[in-house]
């Protein structure tokens, strides 16, 4: 007994040790990417989502605005796996637990039931009981099935038949909650493993319910970009969350998420008013912690000097763009591990950057 205590007060004390920092050191210091994009455009979808999926999901939380065209993505796939097998295993060790007691409850009474409806047979003559040898019947079978042995002989279309069924039962039901006490104590010095399993079993839940978000009016916006920010540092969170903002303040909403944002990461592959919108808004308050990207076959014709003439926006992209690199990608496999790669390595670049 002195041995459980110790077992259960060393792995209580690892459990708290292990949510307040361990959690923090698997985690790092994780921040928000703001991903910006036109509407409806598949490609950087498909290799953003692929990039958060496979590199930059892990150390990174990103946020794009939502046009029903790209999917969130949820807490790592492997924890949901894990977690996921570890509830239903709880589900159902929990769902056994409880049929076990309520059979054993259910069977008790009936078997009993069956002795008074025996008693109430030969009611009120009680010593036909005796003479007939229907009391030797119930006491074998009681003795059979205390010396651990199944009366099959007994086993009959008959009141007496029916209490060796019941009482054989009742009996796999006691063994059952033997069994059930046993592995309780068994886990007993394991209870803060189970606490810390519980609550990232929890934690992923309201990771995965949250990846999806509603934006309609301006007046939420400080609270959810607060949450969003505050749920990136945590161990389960949603890598890539979507929010669906109403169109007349799209602006507001992109103004601060990026204020808020570690870095951001804008698609050029198809010129707009408002990606040139969201350039500036990016100059001004990302400076230096944005990455520009974009499709290869749509970008490689600025490097041989694209004429203004070819697309009314060039000129203008062009002069705000300066000197600076696009990651260009490709969407093909291949070209996809490229980019997340690429990507992975220039959002770290950028966090070394900002720390120094």
């Amino acid at each position: 007994m002195r041995q459980v205590e110790i077992a259960f007060a060393v792995s209580s004390s690892v459990a708290f040790v292990g949510l307040r920092y361990g959690r923090r050191s698997v985690r790092g210091r994780r921040g928000v990417v703001l991903f910006l994009r036109r509407f409806g455009y598949q490609g950087s979808m498909q290799v953003v989502t692929f990039a958060v999926a496979n590199t930059i999901g892990s150390a990174w939380r990103l946020v794009t605005l939502d046009d029903a065209a790209i999917a969130p993505v949820g807490a790592d796939s492997s924890a949901r796996l894990a977690f996921g097998i570890g509830e239903r295993l709880v589900r159902i060790a929990i769902a056994v637990g409880k049929g076990v007691l309520a059979s054993f409850k259910w069977i008790t009474g009936v078997m009993w039931g069956v002795v008074a409806l025996q008693a109430l047979m030969v009611a009120p003559n009680w010593r036909r009981l005796v003479e007939d040898g229907t009391l030797d019947r119930y006491v074998k079978i009681y003795a059979s099935i205390m010396e651990r042995r199944i009366p099959w002989a007994y086993f009959e279309p008959s009141l007496s038949g029916a209490f060796a069924v019941l009482g054989t039962a009742a009996a796999f039901a006691f063994v059952g909650l033997l069994v059930l006490m046993a592995a309780l104590l068994a886990l007993f010095p394991l209870f803060g493993i189970v606490m810390v399993a519980s609550s990232s079993a929890d934690a992923l839940k309201k990771a995965e319910g949250e990846k999806k978000q509603t934006l309609l009016d301006v007046w939420r916006l400080p609270s959810m970009v607060s949450e969003i920010s505050k749920r990136s540092r945590e161990t389960f969170a949603a890598r890539l969350v979507v929010v669906s903002v109403a169109t007349r303040i799209w602006k507001e909403t992109v103004s601060a998420f990026a204020s808020m944002a570690a870095g951001a990461i804008i698609d050029l592959s198809d010129p707009t008013e408002n990606l040139l919108w969201e350039l500036a808004e990016l100059e001004r308050r990302c400076d230096g912690r944005f990455i520009l990207i974009g499709e290869y076959s749509r970008i490689a014709g600025w490097a041989d000097g694209i004429s203004a003439d070819e697309h009314p926006l060039s000129a203008r992209l062009t002069e705000l763009l300066g000197d600076r690199d696009v990651l260009a990608y490709t969407t093909d496999r291949k070209g996809m591990r490229r980019f997340a790669r690429a990507l992975y390595g220039i959002l770290l670049e950028h966090d070394r950057s900002s720390r120094a």
